[in-house]
């Protein structure tokens, strides 16, 4: 009968082992699934996150043109002052995001000359030692060589211009220059109105002027 005990015993105290070895494996196991459900959760909320943002908008890489041939201006008398006519030297650096504007530089070479020339002979000597008339002159050539480049685009730019891009004084000047628009603004789809009034200097072929020699004489 003690023998009988002593097995029954000694198997209940071998299941009872059995049974305390696989709970740990077991609880070990259960944690490793939650910990992989976990990783793949986080994953998968990552990558719908990464959908959710907006694609970035690529900025074109700002391109300088040198151009390397000097310009000389002849600016008339201011009205009611003496001294005869004065010239103004330039050597001009053009900023672009279009690389073909390099070569339409050089290929119109006599144009774009002739184009500085004409916007700047409308300047007085005295208005030009002022910092914001230098400025307005680099837009103003920056918009006349545009107009060279790509015409249509530059048309389109002078007709739906925001009121904070050009200040009456430039307006007046490319009209007497022929490059603001004397026609009736063209009927268009809303769509391309907004796009059209989207415009901005940064859009034309040449986004800014530089002036790398600006000499009065």
């Amino acid at each position: 009968m003690k023998n009988i005990q002593f097995i029954f015993l000694m198997s209940l105290a071998s299941i009872l082992a059995l049974g305390c070895s696989k709970a740990p494996q077991e609880v070990a196991k259960d944690g490793s699934d939650k910990a992989i459900d976990a990783n793949s959760s986080e994953k998968h909320d990552q990558k719908d996150a990464s959908k959710a943002l907006p694609a970035a908008k690529e900025e074109k890489k700002a391109i300088y043109v040198e151009l390397i041939d000097p310009i000389f201006i002849n600016l008339p008398a201011s009205p009611g002052k003496k001294g005869g006519e004065h010239f103004l030297e330039v050597e001009l650096i053009l900023q672009t995001a279009n690389s073909s504007v390099e070569g339409y530089a050089e290929k119109m070479k006599a144009d774009v000359k002739a184009m500085v020339i004409s916007i700047g002979a409308l300047r007085e000597k005295e208005l030009l030692f002022k910092q914001d008339e230098k400025a307005m002159l680099a837009k103003e050539i920056a918009i006349g060589l545009s107009s060279l480049f790509d015409p249509e685009l530059t048309m389109t730019y002078l007709q739906y211009q925001q009121t904070d891009e050009l200040n009456p004084q430039t307006i007046g000047r490319l009209k007497a220059m022929g490059l603001f628009p004397r026609v009736a603004k063209v009927e268009l789809s809303n769509e391309a109105l907004i796009g059209a009034r989207a415009l901005s200097l940064k859009d034309l072929p040449v986004q800014a002027v530089l002036f790398k020699k600006f000499k009065m004489q």
